[in-house]
């Protein structure tokens, strides 16, 4: 046997796994989604608590911003590490490793624009997002701080992906794990003790993204095996076909943004201030429980990639039914454990006695029920762009973040005001997986066809 058989032989993505295996697997990419998540809540928690309730709704007038960035990074990571584990599975690392390089190279350089906007145009940012002079200035000063250090925030999203593709899930783990902590330890330290408000709150976050990105550098820098810095591969076509396998998940989080930015508009106008920082609490609350979602369909991504690209169609076929099994047993329990304890997660933001409280619970009964759908609509559509399909992924998350829902906010609320938004959540979510399993219901079909002929 060749060296190359034997490398791609030992490749941790080459195996067979079963249920617990692709749990096991996943787990990294599972528990840094959570680590991620948890350090973006607890932002916002002490931001209400440390600073004020006012200022927690800036920075969620501030989130679109987020959003943009955090799907431009995680479009090139999860995009581009399915196509690169896919060279890697036809013997094609060299090509794979320099491809690697040059898309990082762009995420470097999209963050310098964005940088560039950051220091210039934050208070025009601010004030088309909505912001009122109420929380512009806390508004312009989150957004600055979070757009001048973008360069590492897209890296540590795109090192999310190529970790696991990397076979260093649990490096990334770690260094998650160790950017959460930091974050939370500057939180206290630069809101309560040195009473820096919003700004120490967008310090901690980006020194956070910071520490995963600098590790990351260093490591594919020094690596001299498996995925690892070469030189540039310097094709546009790279770029483009990473990007367009990834764009479900750019349109995901740009949807998101819009939406976030119509939740605001609607809650602003019912509530003012108050119902912005009761979107706020259901909108990281949702990013927090969905992220176990996004973390197991991240993890198993490049094992379909893998072998899409070695040509294992039985392994693909066992590996979908069971990932499908695993999805729908998680949603139950995450569904039965946001109903029992939606008094505690609203009451981590906000007193009992204030109609913040009474807002967000209200709005924690749909978000619980949306979660028997959501975990579906995110497995499939990641599957998709593993599968090199990004176009349909796109479409799903089209029709998911911006069709249903967005319909969801302009008819729902007429009918029933505040719980109109709430509603548009859970019907959004269901439609959405009724489109979800039609398309999975024609992958069978054509599966099948091909096999015929």
């Amino acid at each position: 046997m060749s060296y190359r058989a034997e490398e791609i032989k030992n490749n941790p993505l080459n195996r067979e796994f079963k249920r617990r295996e692709l749990v096991a697997f996943s787990m990294p990419t599972i528990i840094m989604m959570l680590v991620i998540s948890t350090y973006s809540i607890l932002d916002v928690a002490l931001i209400s608590r440390l600073v004020s309730l006012d200022s927690m709704a800036a920075a969620n007038i501030a989130f679109p911003v987020s959003g943009i960035l955090m799907g431009i990074g995680i479009m090139m990571g999860r995009g581009g590490s399915a196509f690169v584990a896919k060279k890697m599975g036809e013997d094609k690392e060299k090509e794979a490793c320099s491809d690697f390089s040059f898309l990082v190279l762009w995420g470097i350089l999209i963050g310098i624009i964005t940088a560039f906007l950051g220091v210039f145009y934050a208070e025009e940012i601010a004030r088309l997002l909505g912001a009122n002079e109420v929380l512009l200035q806390d508004t312009v000063t989150y957004l600055r701080v979070l757009m001048i250090f973008s360069p590492f925030t897209l890296l540590q999203l795109m090192f999310q992906s190529f970790y696991v593709a990397a076979g260093k899930g649990k490096l990334g783990m770690f260094l998650m794990i160790i950017s959460g902590i930091t974050d939370a330890v500057l939180n206290i330290v630069f809101m309560g003790i040195f009473q820096m408000g919003i700004l120490g709150a967008g310090l901690s976050t980006v020194i956070g993204h910071s520490i995963s990105a600098v590790v990351g550098l260093w490591m594919f820098y020094h690596r001299r095996e498996g995925l690892r810095f070469l030189k540039p591969s310097c094709k546009m076509g790279v770029l483009w076909k990473s990007c367009s396998n990834g764009s479900g998940e750019l349109v995901t989080n740009l949807s998101g943004g819009i939406t976030t930015f119509l939740f605001n508009s609607v809650m602003l106008n019912y509530y003012g201030e108050a119902g912005v920082s009761a979107i706020t609490i259901i909108t990281y609350t949702q990013f927090f429980l969905s992220s176990i979602y996004i973390g197991f369909s991240s993890g198993v991504a490049p094992i379909f990639s893998f072998h899409l690209g070695a040509k294992k169609e039985e392994q693909i076929k066992r590996l979908r039914k069971e990932s499908l099994q695993i999805i729908l047993g998680m949603s139950v329990v995450i569904t039965v454990l946001s109903f029992v304890f939606t008094p505690v997660i609203v009451g981590v933001f906000a007193d009992s006695t204030e109609i913040v409280y009474g807002l967000a619970k209200t709005g924690m009964k749909f978000l619980a029920v949306s979660f028997l759908f959501t975990g579906i609509n995110t497995f499939i559509s990641a599957y998709f762009s593993a599968m090199a399909k990004g176009q349909t992924s796109a479409f799903i998350s089209i029709m998911r973040k911006l069709v249903f829902l967005v319909a969801g906010i302009f008819i729902f609320p007429v009918f029933l005001q505040e719980k109109g938004v709430w509603a548009s959540v859970l019907a959004g979510e269901i439609l959405c997986a009724v489109l979800c399993l039609l398309l999975m219901k024609r992958e069978l079909t054509i599966e099948i066809s091909r096999k015929e002929n």
